[in-house]
């Protein structure tokens, strides 16, 4: 003999409200934008003082500095 299987119905009051929520707070939180792209020069925090050029970080400045200002001195911030 063959058992039939009765289907179960999903009761989905509290749980559907529940998530909802849940899917509420996680589309708050995709919606906070964790990159810089609205904001293109918050990022470059350093700037030479010869040519104006705009970079990230120290490294990149030292680089910069030696590649396109040999001659002049490499600034404190640049140094090691």
């Amino acid at each position: 003999k063959k058992k039939k299987k009765k289907k179960k119905k999903m009761v989905r009051g509290n749980a559907k409200k529940l998530a909802q929520e849940k899917n509420a707070k996680k589309q708050a939180e995709k919606t906070t934008a964790k990159s810089n792209l609205g904001k293109p020069n918050q990022s470059l925090q350093m700037k030479c003082s010869v040519c104006m050029a705009q970079m990230k970080n120290a490294k990149q400045m030292r680089d910069h500095f030696e590649s396109k200002h040999p001659k002049l001195p490499l600034p404190k911030e640049c140094e090691e």
